[in-house]
């Protein structure tokens, strides 16, 4: 039986003007933007996959079963 587990991940964001910022804990170097808190969110995600497939890493879990956490 393969259960699917769901990634956890913080991330710290704020609001400036009409935009959202924010980066991964994990990666505070690569800030990114998005028009809405839910598109900073995709932002995020997308960051962090580059990232694995950057460093080589093999990601067992889709990015579908990461759960961002403020």
């Amino acid at each position: 039986m393969i259960e699917n587990k769901t990634m956890k991940k913080k991330y710290v964001y704020w609001q400036d003007d009409d935009m959202w910022l924010g980066y991964l804990e994990e990666y505070p170097d690569y800030w990114t933007q998005g028009e809405t808190e839910e598109e900073l969110q995709e932002n995020l995600l997308d960051i962090y996959q580059l990232m694995n497939i950057i460093t080589k890493e093999t990601d067992p879990h889709p990015t579908e079963n990461i759960q961002l956490l403020q």
